[in-house]
């Protein structure tokens, strides 16, 4: 959502995913995640098309039953389902690092042997909130 969304961390991811020749990845879950966020906090039609146009560059993970099966043994009390989900896609595509801007998600990651980065200015922290496509991560 950061990419599409001006928020405190789009610049910093920005300037994060420009360092580095990046491919996003993400769960097939983003498709919805990312149109439901976006049109939340912009129902203008031109902003759904930045997304269209931003999925489409990505990578996407298919939710497969396979897929779902690692997110179960995932999920838990502190790693709620879509972030299971998330996390499972993450460990499918072998990312060299998770980008995210949930504690949770975050720590699962690392718990999990996963690099992880939440690029932010001096002024961000990363949230204790939901999870949304911006648990994709460059190469996930």
């Amino acid at each position: 959502m950061k990419l599409v969304i001006e928020e405190p961390q789009s610049r910093a991811l920005e300037g994060h995913l420009a360092d580095r020749p990046t491919v996003l990845v993400t769960s097939r879950l983003a498709v919805v995640e990312v149109a439901r966020a976006t049109k939340l906090a912009n129902p203008d039609e031109q902003v759904q098309e930045e997304v269209d146009a931003l999925l489409s560059s990505c990578t996407l993970v298919a939710v497969t039953a396979p897929l779902l099966r690692s997110a179960r043994r995932l999920a838990s009390r502190s790693v709620r389902t879509l972030d299971a989900i998330h996390l499972a896609s993450a460990l499918r595509a072998e990312p060299d690092e998770l980008i995210a801007y949930d504690r949770r998600l975050l720590a699962a990651a690392s718990e999990l042997g996963l690099a992880t980065a939440a690029p932010e200015d001096a002024e961000s922290a990363p949230e204790d909130a939901g999870s949304a496509p911006e648990d994709a991560g460059s190469a996930e």
